[in-house]
């Protein structure tokens, strides 16, 4: 039985799947835009791993995402129509690993690279509340595509991919969203892309109407520019090596973003090394 076999078919909206010690990954011949785990429209669920042993690795073998919530019907590979219901959605994530997760993924001519690790995106008209708690991600990738695709500056959020409020200064805006970070560690992931910039190595948080990182680690993640000129490379387009919070939400009162006691060695970008808001 797979992960995706439970979610599917088994679990119901607001279970719990608890998946025990091993490596769990999609074979080669399955498409690269596949995640290990995605996520169906309107379900909430839990992930529980196991910290025994070597521990649950969800394993994108340097091809995939490892989870995916994502229905916005953009037309890019991983986007999924919406069902046009208004969705309460809770996920949470609890001692797992997540490794080796690379996308590429373009939306038109536009690079959208978004979470290689876990990209979780809010419905419109909807609230989604996000708890990732003890959990490993390492070695996760988000690429831009080079030649006639890098018209974007979206190689971004090399592990983690949350976007809360969509649509929030136009029509059909999601209604709510919070996301939690606590007690994970991040290594040696990063966001990649050649001729336009990236946010956050690690960790990119848009748009959301609460977010904290707290108790967390961050080593050798990083964002990285290979053929950017000089506007390429302003802050707001190649920053937070760790983490980077990006809000362009019009509200009143504001948005709050939150980070305590973490610890940041060699992390880097172009513009704020560790994190960046």
């Amino acid at each position: 039985m797979t992960i995706q076999y439970a979610v599917d078919t088994i679990a119901l909206d607001g279970d719990t799947i608890k998946i025990d010690t091993g490596l769990y990954q999609l074979a080669s011949s399955v498409n690269q835009y596949i995640p290990v785990v995605k996520i169906p429209e309107g379900k909430s669920l839990s992930f529980i791993g196991t910290p025994m042993g070597l521990g649950t690795r969800i394993d994108g073998d340097t091809t995939r995402r490892g989870f995916l919530y994502y229905y916005a019907g953009t037309g890019c590979q991983t986007g999924y129509a919406n069902d046009g219901i208004d969705d309460t959605l809770r996920f949470y994530f609890k001692d797992l690993i997540v490794q080796n997760c690379h996308i590429k993924e373009t939306c038109g001519n536009v690079t959208y690279a978004y979470g290689g690790g876990m990209r979780l995106d809010c419905d419109s008209a909807s609230e989604m509340y996000v708890n990732i708690e003890d959990c490993i991600f390492r070695y996760n990738r988000s690429y831009d595509i080079p030649g006639s695709y890098a018209n974007g500056r979206s190689g971004s959020g090399g592990a983690i991919f949350i976007y809360g409020r969509r649509n929030a200064n136009s029509t059909g805006p999601s209604d709510y969203a919070e996301a939690f970070i606590k007690n994970c560690d991040f290594t040696g992931n990063y966001a990649n892309h050649f001729y336009n910039g990236g946010h956050g190595g690690a960790v990119l948080l848009r748009d959301l109407d609460t977010a904290a990182v707290v108790n967390s680690s961050f080593c050798d993640n990083y964002v990285y520019s290979g053929s950017a000129d000089n506007g390429d490379l302003q802050h707001d387009r190649n920053a937070g090596g760790a983490i980077c919070f990006y809000d362009l939400t019009s509200s009143n009162p504001g948005h709050g973003y939150h980070i305590d006691s973490c610890t940041f060695i060699n992390n880097s970008a172009l513009a704020a090394g560790n994190f960046f808001l």
